[in-house]
């Protein structure tokens, strides 16, 4: 095959080899590679999958192109989508020409380092207190913003909850930047001693002026 560049054309009589003319110069080109820009969106929540690459400003050859990525079916989708953390490897093609297949630059999406935090809770102390608190501590992970939950409902940024009655209590976190981004850190079972009891008996004062009353305390529990 030739390369690009100019040739001078000739013919000549075969059995006259010095009787021969010029034709002309041709000049071979080649088109200009092919070419698009590709954009990854990272990955939003540890082991997540919503990473995409987007192609764009694709250009030369026919104007008309098909896409791969890593080695998979052609498609002229402009959008891979769904993508976990990973190397990827997007190849392109003239779709006029379909041998010229041009690899691009390999592009690496992220995901962020998974929510993590420990959590500590305290019970209540005496029958009826409601002074039970479970407190958040060294959390890590994601954007490195967080907001909490102990009841799956209300969230805010505070590490401490105080004042609270016994019962089940779900400590969540999540990422305050992409709220999907959930995890469960414990359940936590707040309780509270039994109420304390005894039994009372009394013996009343015999005569009038004596003191010899008592009271007694029995069975004493909790």
């Amino acid at each position: 095959g030739l390369v690009p560049g100019n040739y001078l054309v000739e013919m000549r009589d075969l059995n006259e080899p010095d009787c021969k003319k010029a034709l002309g110069t041709i000049t071979i080109t080649k088109p200009l590679p092919i070419t698009a820009t590709l954009t990854p969106t990272h990955v939003s929540c540890f082991a997540g999958n919503d990473g995409k690459i987007t192609i764009s400003d694709a250009k030369n050859g026919s104007g008309i192109f098909q896409y791969r990525i890593n080695g998979g079916t052609w498609g002229s989708g402009l959008e891979f989508s769904n993508l976990p953390a990973g190397t990827y490897t997007i190849d392109m093609r003239d779709f006029v020409a379909p041998d010229c297949i041009e690899t691009l630059p390999v592009v690496t999406i992220t995901e962020p380092n998974q929510l993590t935090a420990a959590v500590v809770s305290t019970n209540i102390s005496c029958f009826g207190s409601k002074d039970g608190t479970i407190i958040i501590q060294n959390s890590s992970g994601g954007s490195g913003s967080f907001e909490y939950s102990i009841d799956g409902a209300t969230w805010a940024t505070k590490t401490s909850y105080t004042n609270l009655g016994p019962g089940t209590y779900y400590v969540l976190i999540r990422d305050s930047k992409a709220s999907k981004c959930v995890v469960s850190l414990s359940t936590e079972i707040i309780t509270e001693p039994l109420q304390l009891a005894a039994t009372l008996s009394q013996t009343n004062i015999s005569c009038y002026g004596a003191k010899d009353g008592s009271i007694t305390i029995s069975d004493p529990k909790n």
